[in-house]
């Protein structure tokens, strides 16, 4: 082969190479904003779990001292996180800081009663185990009523396995048309190379010698495509937390290494398995059937 075919050949071989890496990335990329957007939906719920309360009411004839002791109690209970005390006058102040009129005046007296707002642990946070928060806490005789919101943390379970079957139907998709794009990419960038196996194959090479650098050139290519998709991923949330920076307040510890990896491991293991298969296919075909 003349100098100029074998730049001409080297030259298609490397761009095909790379069209399949950047296929690979994009693919891989929908994955990974795939994932994302379900830990942060997961991270929402987390958070809601995390911030739980429920507000303790007490009666309003209950003296300082039994308070003090209802504070203790509530302190060292199981369940409980954080407990705060807000007074009755307390809560009027904040209350008229909310709709900017003193409704006391109004009124003639304070409505509103001594409470304690206990943040609930999160493993404490089922629809059961605040049913017995809730009768623990009023089987106390000084207490009036226990509130707390029930249909949030049940509408977001709810709400989350709703994101989950969708996202994970999606995910499943866009998997399968990932592994055969990767893979046709993968086929296209070995058919100019596979008179190069068959000819390897004649003169005597064993076949894993001859798979051996498509094995390599198929690693490279999911890695780089996985950095690429990450690179891509990166920009992108960059942008979206940039407007709306609730948005990084949401981000998992293991996010930033969990989905690189993910995206790597997915990328290198569909180039790998594209690329075996396809080399085996040439090894067994016949030089006739080549053409």
């Amino acid at each position: 082969m003349s100098q100029e075919g074998r730049k001409y050949f080297t030259k298609r071989a490397r761009s095909t190479a790379i069209s399949a890496a950047i296929s690979t990335a994009l693919v891989l990329y929908l994955i990974g904003l795939l994932g994302t957007i379900f830990s942060r939906i997961s991270a929402v719920r987390e958070y809601a779990r995390e911030n739980f309360q429920v507000v303790v009411f007490v009666n309003d004839s209950t003296p300082p001292a039994e308070l003090k002791a209802l504070y203790k109690q509530l302190s060292v209970a199981p369940f409980a996180q954080k407990v705060q005390f807000v007074s009755r006058q307390e809560a009027a102040k904040v209350l008229m800081q909310d709709w900017k009129e003193d409704f006391t005046e109004f009124l003639g007296y304070n409505p509103l009663q001594n409470s304690f707002n206990v943040l609930l642990k999160p493993e404490y946070t089922s629809a059961t185990q605040m049913a017995a928060v809730k009768r623990y806490i009023g089987a106390n005789a000084k207490v009036s009523e226990v509130a707390y919101q029930e249909s949030i943390l049940a509408q977001m379970d709810k709400n989350l396995r709703t994101v989950a079957i969708l996202l994970g139907g999606l995910a499943a998709v866009v998997l399968l048309v990932t592994i055969s794009l990767i893979a046709n990419a993968v086929r296209l960038a070995l058919f100019s190379k596979r008179f190069l196996i068959k000819s390897m194959q004649l003169v005597g090479a064993d076949p894993k010698f001859v798979r051996e650098p498509f094995i390599v050139q198929a690693l490279w290519q999911g890695g780089a495509g996985a950095l690429f998709a990450t690179a891509l991923l990166a920009m992108t949330l960059f942008a979206a937390e940039s407007q709306q920076p609730e948005l990084y307040e949401l981000r998992a510890n293991h996010e930033w290494w969990a989905i690189p990896l993910t995206l790597t491991l997915i990328g290198m293991l569909v180039t790998l398995a594209s690329t075996w298969l396809a080399v085996n296919r040439y090894l067994r075909l016949r030089l006739d059937d080549l053409y």
